[in-house]
């Protein structure tokens, strides 16, 4: 069996303008009408603030150890 050296070429990843890791469409009524029934029904709409997860991070991953 002969091996051949296999050699890994970078790829140039570019990133949105805006900062956003996915682009948002605003035209896109199909979301639109989608996050108003979410928003209005008290669930997480992506984008918007979300005070039960801020919470969640806020914590320690770990519980401090009793001693």
């Amino acid at each position: 069996m002969q091996l051949r050296r296999v050699t890994a070429r970078r790829r140039t990843l570019s990133r949105p303008s805006d900062g956003e890791t996915v682009p948002l469409l605003a035209d896109a009524p199909i979301y639109a009408a989608l996050a108003r029934s979410w928003a209005s029904a008290g669930k997480a709409v992506p984008g918007q603030y979300d005070r039960e997860w801020i919470n969640l991070m806020r914590r320690p991953a770990w519980p401090a150890a009793e001693r």
